[in-house]
């Protein structure tokens, strides 16, 4: 069984220490089942809003040869109770759809200790809306796959291992970037930032290279001087 680069990032971003989630959006289930396989003991959820889950994921998981997964089929949280997880992976989605769907589940959202989130587009927004709801960003992720780079966050109710911190203006385009990611200096930053450059009042701003060289840190360590980013003019 071979998952993308994208669900292999998405996968590594699950907790150690998880005891049950639920992969909501989960289409065929290949994530779901190769986390399941991977770590037996997982408690796995898979969801998805077409009734085709309910068919395809029991198809695949017998032609692996894995038992255990739960499929449900249902729109977004409603396929859960409050507590049923710990957890849920919400992947392959924008990201003010992922936003309405832990809005439109509050009451599942709230019982949860942990999100692990890959938008499609729409990260900045994302970010913002854990910001706003007192979420700690516990780790980030990015990889290229087929020309294409993917973003992936895992955030949580509680502080994580991470001594970082969200910025702590809305305006801030490092909400956009990905704090976690700049401040490790991830090695696809400067390529995914020439792809996209910040954009703040419908106008383009520092290019990403030379605000990484001019906040790179001067004790050859790697590391980025903290702080928002700066508009030049």
């Amino acid at each position: 069984m071979k998952l993308s680069r994208r669900l292999l990032m998405v996968a590594s971003l699950v907790p150690a220490d998880a005891a049950s989630l639920a992969d909501i959006g989960a289409y065929d289930g290949h994530l779901a089942l190769f986390l399941k396989r991977e770590r037996p003991s997982l408690r796995v959820i898979a969801s998805d809003r077409s009734p085709e889950i309910l068919r395809r994921g029991p198809s695949l998981a017998r032609k692996l040869g894995i038992e255990g997964v739960e499929w449900r089929q249902g729109e977004g949280l409603s396929v859960l109770r409050p507590g049923d997880v710990e957890g849920v992976i919400l992947a392959g989605l924008g990201g003010q759809t992922i936003a309405q769907i832990l809005e439109e589940g509050k009451k599942v959202f709230k019982n949860l200790r942990w999100v692990v989130a890959q938008p499609m587009r729409g990260d900045g927004h994302l970010r913002r809306f854990f910001w706003r709801q007192g979420w700690h960003l516990w780790q980030e992720d990015l990889v290229q796959e087929k020309g294409r780079y993917y973003v992936a966050m895992a955030v949580g109710r509680e502080r994580g291992l991470w001594e970082g911190s969200w910025p702590s203006r809305e305006e801030d385009p490092l909400f956009d970037l990905g704090p976690f990611l700049y401040a490790r200096a991830h090695p696809l930053l400067k390529g995914y930032g020439e792809r996209t450059l910040f954009r703040r009042g419908g106008r383009r701003i520092l290019p990403l290279e030379k605000e990484l060289q001019r906040r790179r840190g001067g004790n050859g360590d790697g590391c980025l001087r903290s702080g928002p980013l700066e508009d030049p003019s």
